[in-house]
């Protein structure tokens, strides 16, 4: 795996970098991870015979993203456009609420147990 990386890493590299500079470095950049990612999930599944639940690991959390982002560009764009804050402050705020969101709605499409959130409370805890 390491030379099939390695060796497709440095293609790209060779090849992108002169036709489009440091976006192409970039993309090569996450080309590379995108791969490792993908192999290195392979292993751990083959290794820990653990059965993937598509629906719950990838459909739903994404789900979850898309929903929350959506209603958070339209409370802020909509209903905030008027309120002229520091742009950190209002970027905080956003993620904030943005993230509040992600969590309801993945509770609301159940990708997230009871179990998971009693451990995620004994962690802050």
């Amino acid at each position: 795996a390491f030379i099939l990386s390695f060796g497709g890493y440095s293609i790209f590299v060779f090849i992108l970098i002169p036709q489009i500079g440091i976006y192409g470095y970039i993309l090569t950049i996450y080309i590379a991870e995108l791969f490792n990612a993908a192999f290195s999930i392979i292993r751990l599944l083959e290794k820990s015979d653990i059965k993937p639940d598509v629906i719950k690991w990838i459909v739903k959390p994404i789900l979850s993203v898309i929903l929350s982002t959506l209603l958070c560009r339209f409370v802020f764009d909509f209903i905030f456009s008027n309120f002229f804050l520091l742009d950190r402050l209002s970027l905080t705020i956003e993620i904030f609420v943005c993230v509040i969101f992600y969590i309801v709605f993945s509770k609301f499409l159940g990708s997230i147990s009871k179990e998971e959130i009693t451990l995620a409370k004994k962690l802050f805890n």
